[in-house]
């Protein structure tokens, strides 16, 4: 984290002043081996990307959804940011934006009645006054958060009622965990 701060700071005049604009921060590593062939390697190299960006999506997503083709399975890498883990995503992608369609809302490979997440962010589900994040347990998709009004709430949480801002919200149903928090 000390690094990501460190180039933030470095940084700081790029970080976009518009309401559309943020700064996009990447950090990766990768293996360094001088060897050829596949074992887990003993020397890696960090790096932290970083760039100025506007809104992902200029207008509102459609969104397709199938069962032919799944992301992630349990027991996979889905639940960790792998360059490996898009590659699934690629022909079924460029096979619905042929239909129209910006992204691919991926179900559960198992029984194909479960929500995961839409290829470039996670989902909510909003009933009445009721926000059900989808469960990370099953290691199929990254923990993440939804961010509203200052307040964020952790990954699997059903929110049942307003949460306050700047707190941190977790659990079924949802409870305030942290208030007052001032985000850096």
């Amino acid at each position: 984290m000390k690094a990501i701060f460190n180039l933030v700071d470095i940084e700081q005049n790029w970080i976009p002043d518009t309401e559309d604009g943020s700064m996009y921060i990447r950090p990766f590593i990768f293996a360094t081996d001088d060897f050829v062939g596949i074992k887990p390697s003993d020397t890696f190299k960090f790096v932290v990307f970083c760039s100025p960006v506007s809104k992902y999506y200029q207008k509102p997503v459609r969104v397709y959804m199938q069962e032919e083709y799944i992301r992630a399975f349990p027991g996979g890498t889905g639940a960790v940011k792998a360059a490996g883990n898009y590659a699934a995503t690629m022909m079924p992608l460029k096979t619905i934006r042929e239909k129209g369609y910006d992204q691919m809302l991926w179900i559960d490979g198992v029984t194909h009645n479960r929500l995961q997440e839409i290829g470039t962010m996670n989902i909510f589900i909003q009933i009445d006054d009721t926000i059900i994040t989808i469960p990370t347990d099953e290691g199929t998709i990254l923990k993440g958060v939804t961010i509203g009004d200052g307040a964020i709430v952790a990954a699997g949480a059903v929110v049942t009622k307003s949460i306050p801002p700047a707190c941190l919200a977790a659990g079924v149903p949802a409870k305030v965990i942290k208030e007052n928090v001032e985000w850096e």
